[in-house]
């Protein structure tokens, strides 16, 4: 285990909301489809309707679409905060496990109450938090949801033309809204991964922060430049061709900000003593390496979490767990294990890892699964 499988890991909780987000999307989009084809239909069968008529339940059709779409972001904001805030306590958690094993002592872990570490992971521009973005991105969907309705009642555009039009708008918003719930999980990661340094600091060993991408064919050409470089005395990386500066992977500042946060899945890793976990090779080890790498496997992490988890779970870290969507991913083959898994540490670390196992991924039409 390394800071690449703490990222991995984190990778399945951001799969998992953006399934959900793909989910309320489709079924909204086929509900309101499924209004209009009602609407078309007594069109047809009753000839011409007074156009008094067609405007009432339009109108009627279009209010309840407003509270829909209300409760459909509502939930998506929710879920996405929820998730944020179990992707700082596994990256804690699991940061924790790792420079432990590295420095040999580990740190007393504490978490805030829950309304301290929701402003910790907001935004610092009330305009940039994630309900105000979502805000605009529901305002957004249903201007242009009412804009394809009203065109096709009133203008009588082909009803095909209409369907299609929605069928893009919910495309468009799945996209919009998945980015921006990624982005925010993985700053939430990235701040985890940042402040876990502060309780190493007085430990004796010496700790470079390091960015790590994942090393693929998808991590941009900025992003394959910063990989493995260390932060400066300040604690920052730098990106030249963005001209933009930062303490972690979409923390990033200046001018190209958006282009070096959004989209982005690179995470924070440390050297320590001159050793990078996510660079040592199992066929060529030193015995030193080999030592480390044994201690720091998966189920040492697995027996670590029994051992500690009592002392440095927060009391409100069932709630979060319980608040996610795992039905959603479970696959046949998942059901029985998730069952008999708790909602804690141990159990969530569990159901990340099996997911990572079975190749829990993004599919091309936006939704997640094996």
């Amino acid at each position: 285990m390394n800071f690449s499988d703490i990222s991995r890991q984190i990778d399945m909780l951001i799969g998992m909301v953006e399934h959900e987000i793909y989910n309320t999307f489709q079924y909204r989009i086929n509900e309101i489809i499924s209004m209009y084809d009602s609407l078309v239909s007594d069109y047809a069968q009753d000839g011409e309707l007074e156009n008094l008529n067609k405007y009432n339940r339009l109108n009627k059709m279009i209010k309840q679409l407003e509270q829909d779409l209300t409760q459909d972001y509502s939930a998506i904001a929710k879920l996405t905060q929820y998730a944020q805030m179990m992707a700082f306590i596994h990256t804690t958690v699991g940061s924790a496990f790792l420079l432990s094993a590295l420095v040999g002592v580990l740190p007393v872990i504490s978490f805030p109450l829950l309304s301290k570490l929701r402003i910790d992971l907001s935004q610092e521009i009330e305009e940039n938090e994630l309900t105000s973005v979502l805000g605009r991105h529901r305002s957004d969907m249903l201007r242009e949801i009412k804009i394809a309705l009203r065109s096709s009642t009133n203008d009588e555009v082909n009803p095909t033309d209409t369907k299609r039009k929605l069928k893009r708008i919910r495309d468009k918003y799945t996209y919009n809204v998945q980015r921006l719930s990624s982005y925010e999980i993985g700053r939430a990661e990235s701040t985890a991964g940042v402040d876990i340094a502060d309780r190493f600091e007085d430990k004796g060993s010496k700790l470079e922060r390091i960015w790590i991408s994942q090393r693929d064919e998808r991590v941009r050409s900025t992003h394959v430049v910063l990989d493995s470089q260390k932060a400066d005395s300040k604690g920052l990386f730098y990106s030249k061709p963005t001209k933009t500066r930062g303490p972690a992977p979409r923390k990033m500042k200046g001018i190209g900000m958006l282009q070096e946060n959004m989209g982005c899945r690179c995470s924070v890793g440390y050297r320590v003593n001159g050793i990078e976990l996510d660079y040592m090779e199992t066929d060529n080890m030193s015995p030193e390496q080999r030592e480390i790498y044994e201690k720091t496997s998966f189920d040492k992490y697995q027996e670590w979490l029994k051992e500690h988890q009592e002392n440095i779970s927060p009391a409100y870290y069932k709630q979060l767990s319980k608040g996610m969507a795992w039905d959603s991913v479970q696959a046949a083959q998942d059901y029985d294990l998730f069952k008999v898994l708790d909602n804690d540490l141990f159990g969530d670390a569990k159901k990340f890892q099996q997911m990572l196992k079975r190749g829990f991924h993004k599919k091309k039409d936006g939704s997640w699964g094996y």
